[in-house]
């Protein structure tokens, strides 16, 4: 929202972690009335600039032809799958999220004059008519740096990309066949394989190697500029992964992975980023490298970055950089491991460790819930995990820790999203409904101070819980929340949020007839004895020491 181009039609906000435009906005505070009305702003303000970027694409789809649409489609139902694989606590069916998939891209072209085929960016003349390319934006652009990056030292090529960013790989990453902004890079499989044809991928291995040292990485990555061009250099190598597969390599990268023990350029860097991990994941520069390289990177890749994480969590997860870190893996895991049946096992093993890393310290696991966005990293590991042992122990404790973490905003926000979580199997729910009626148990005597506070946070959670005792069936429990309610219905009567609270509660579809018209000849009782009671106050006759 401090962007002042977000209210206009033809521009959007993009993520500064995935570098994707934003569709929406959700509250991860507590949702009071002042947030609600700036979330309805701000997505009203988002859906303008869809709208705006959709009429963009079908222009676009007019005048280049079909493929275009298609990539943008297929990045929609990506980004679309993951926000429903976000929310709910439901296990999702495969969303078709892959590395290929992040790495693939459309590529830059120029049209000629005289024959009017499409080239690459990176061919300087027609690849049909040997026509020069009549725009001198794009060899300019490409020729930007002068200097040869095969025959610089890894301090130099380290000084470059610090002072420079992308631009100072821009003629190097052009042999491979990809062109390279502050945003993104372009080249698709086709591009990368034509380019590499003809230049051959000296450059772009000498930059790998130079990067693969973890020092000269961490120098480059943590730095406001070089960070943008480390994140060019993992994508452009996971297009070359792509375009090159194992069953049918490049020479190069034949005699690349035979000198680096059978890992090609990304694995390498990315084995350059794990030995320094716990600095990317706290830098406030290098968690976006960080994060690229986890979208890049090969469900067995996840795993391994996992591996190197997940230990660090108690300390990473009180940064709220290394939060989004944690919360990327997280939702990558959600959406591609269910398929893949080798590395899930050891996907669940990672997630079981950082449930174990917050369940061994109640007085740590109670820290972390009262930060909102340290919770979620919580709710999120429980979510992924269940109903394996060590989600359910971390989710017990959090139902046991109740009543404290009911004190803050953070802690009720965690609470609020331990509810919304419902299992993807009938032993994930039977244990997540064990878990709200744990939370119950520790709440218990508090309802009524819940609904009667001015705390709209409060309020929301008591609803929450009222809704999910209602799915579950809990009739025991709903009855106990409105025998609360109705014991201070006096006091709720000047506050409609409390008295919406008790209406919703004794609505609930699962509640015997019987037992709701008991608890209204009760509160009808109390309110009637309340006010006898203020108005024989009001009319009591004055002492005479008074009169006198």
């Amino acid at each position: 929202m401090r962007a002042k181009n977000i209210f206009k039609a033809d521009k959007g906000i993009k993520c500064p972690f995935c570098r994707q435009y934003v569709d929406g906005y959700r509250s991860t505070l507590t949702a009071n009335a002042a947030v609600q009305r700036f979330l309805l702003e701000a997505n009203k303000a988002a859906n303008i600039a869809a709208a705006a970027r959709a009429a963009a694409e079908r222009k676009a789809m007019g005048q280049q032809g079909p493929a275009p649409a298609a990539a943008a489609a297929s990045s929609a139902g990506s980004s679309s799958s993951s926000a429903a694989a976000a929310s709910g606590g439901l296990r999702p069916p495969s969303a078709g999220a892959s590395a290929a998939a992040a790495a693939a891209g459309e590529d830059q072209t120029w049209n000629c004059g005289g024959c009017g085929r499409q080239n690459f960016i990176w061919r300087e003349f027609c690849s049909h008519c040997k026509r020069p390319c009549a725009n001198p934006y794009a060899t300019d652009k490409l020729s930007q740096t002068k200097k040869d990056l095969s025959a610089v030292s890894r301090e130099e090529l380290v000084g470059y990309i610090r002072d420079q960013g992308g631009f100072s790989l821009r003629k190097g990453l052009r042999d491979m066949g990809v062109s390279i902004d502050g945003q993104k890079s372009y080249g698709s499989v086709q591009s990368v394989r034509e380019a590499t044809a003809i230049f051959g991928l000296k450059r772009v291995l000498h930059i790998a190697e130079m990067l693969c040292d973890p020092d000269a990485l961490r120098d480059a990555s943590l730095h406001y500029l070089g960070n943008i061009g480390v994140q060019r250099v993992f994508e452009s190598l996971a297009k070359l992964r792509l375009a090159f597969p194992p069953d049918g390599p490049n020479k190069d990268l034949q005699e690349w992975t035979a000198t680096h023990g059978g890992r090609d350029p990304f694995a390498c860097l990315l084995s350059a980023l794990l030995a320094r991990s716990l600095e990317f994941c706290m830098h406030d520069k290098g968690v976006y490298v960080a994060q690229c390289a986890a979208n890049l990177a090969s469900n067995a890749e996840l795993v391994e970055m996992a591996k190197a994480v997940f230990p660090l969590a108690l300390p990473v997860s009180r940064d709220p950089r290394g939060v989004f870190v944690l919360l990327s893996l997280l939702d990558l895991f959600s959406q591609r491991i269910w398929e893949d049946s080798v590395n899930c096992p050891l996907a669940l093993q990672a997630v079981d460790l950082l449930c174990n890393q917050f369940s061994c310290s109640d007085k740590q696991l109670v820290h972390t819930c009262h930060h909102a966005l340290s919770g979620k990293v919580v709710v999120r590991a429980i979510a992924v995990s269940m109903p394996r042992t060590p989600a359910l122990k971390l989710a017990i404790k959090i139902a046991s820790h109740a009543a404290t973490l009911a004190g803050s905003g953070g802690g009720l926000t965690t609470l609020m999203e331990l509810m919304q979580l419902y299992g993807h199997n009938q032993q994930a729910a039977e244990g997540l409904r064990d878990v709200v009626t744990m939370m119950c148990y520790s709440l218990q005597g508090q309802m009524g101070r819940f609904a009667t506070v001015k705390d709209e946070a409060a309020q929301e959670m008591l609803l929450c819980l009222v809704e999910r005792l209602g799915h579950e069936q809990e009739v025991g429990w709903l009855d106990s929340i409105a025998q609360e309610l109705v014991g201070c219905a006096d006091a709720l009567q000047d506050n409609p949020g409390g008295m919406e609270i008790l209406k919703f509660t004794l609505s609930q579809p699962c509640m015997d007839l019987d037992n709701i018209s008991a608890h209204i000849s009760d509160m009808k009782h109390l309110l009637l004895e309340t006010y006898f009671t203020l108005n024989f106050t009001l009319n009591f006759t004055p002492c005479r020491a008074w009169r006198s």
